[in-house]
């Protein structure tokens, strides 16, 4: 279990020095999923109402959602998908060590963290939908 929760915890840091919010929130995603698993065997308890199942659907229905908006309006949910499973990855790792309750904040300051690392992506699709809709004509 050790080596698995170095793996995670390796995959969840490569979070930050990605770029494209796409790859950041799918690896979010399977992070998330992954750590919820190794927590919910070990015995602590999903305090998702949806429970692991429902959230593992509702996070495929995310990103089919998402990948069907046009490219420039993608970034924002994105960003906010990558923040939100990117913290709750880091929670539930932070809970695997025993930490406890401080593991809550945790999950709160790497998902902003997650957030922030996603503006330059962000404000670059923002500006290619403003160019677009000043000239129409534009690829």
């Amino acid at each position: 279990m050790p080596s698995f929760l170095a793996a995670l915890l390796m995959t969840l840091v490569t979070l930050t020095a990605r770029a494209e919010t796409a790859a950041t929130a799918l690896t979010a995603a399977a992070v998330d999923t992954a750590s919820t698993a190794a927590a919910l065997a070990s015995g602590l308890t999903e305090l998702n109402p949806l429970g692991f199942a429902g959230t593992a659907v509702m996070k495929v229905a995310t990103i089919a959602y998402i990948n069907q908006l046009p490219e420039e309006d993608r970034a924002r949910p994105y960003g906010l998908a990558s923040s939100f499973w990117g913290g709750a990855a880091a929670n539930n790792l932070c809970w695997l060590t025993g930490a406890g309750p401080v593991c809550f904040v945790l999950g709160v300051v790497a998902g902003r963290y997650l957030w922030n690392n996603g503006e330059e992506d962000r404000s670059f699709w923002a500006s290619c939908k403003s160019k677009r809709l000043g000239n129409p004509e534009m690829p």
